[in-house]
């Protein structure tokens, strides 16, 4: 079997964890940059929904 980083059994199932590989501070940054620039598009799409709903 897998060795996992941790590993629950609630009932009859088993959850295993999975640590993510190692990360480096770039890495992070353009991850975290890439879910802002989602998360905005996001918001703007939904104001301009609310916006023709009112015209």
């Amino acid at each position: 079997m897998e060795a996992y980083d941790m590993t629950i059994k609630v009932g009859k199932t088993t959850i295993c964890f999975v640590a993510p590989s190692s990360v480096t501070d770039s890495e992070i940054e353009r991850i975290l940059d890439e879910f802002h620039f989602a998360g905005w598009a996001i918001l703007e799409e939904i104001q301009e929904k609310e916006e023709s709903k009112i015209l």
